[in-house]
């Protein structure tokens, strides 16, 4: 019963946030700095492969429907090109 416990997802992000909270209670101000710099770039890093994962789903779909594929992947290319340049 315990054992199940401690494997739960609701335990362990729980125990997840207490030790992030803690951890940044006693970290210094620089070691704060290296980590909002690495979460900074890993959403930029993020940000941009979102878009080609769905343009890789959407694009051999696109191309099975024959007509007017070519504009409905223009489309889902200009769509994925704002969320890249706009973030939106």
């Amino acid at each position: 019963m315990i054992k199940k416990i401690f494997r739960s997802l609701p335990f362990r992000l729980a125990l997840a946030l207490l030790v992030g909270i803690s951890g940044g209670l006693v970290a210094g101000a620089s070691v704060m700095q290296v980590v909002v710099t690495v979460q900074h770039l890993l959403s930029a890093v993020i940000m941009f492969t979102i878009p080609l994962i769905i343009i890789g789903f959407i694009a051999p779909s696109i191309t099975q429907l024959g007509s007017n594929a070519s504009r409905l992947l223009a489309i889902a290319l200009l769509l994925a090109s704002r969320q890249l340049r706009y973030g939106l």
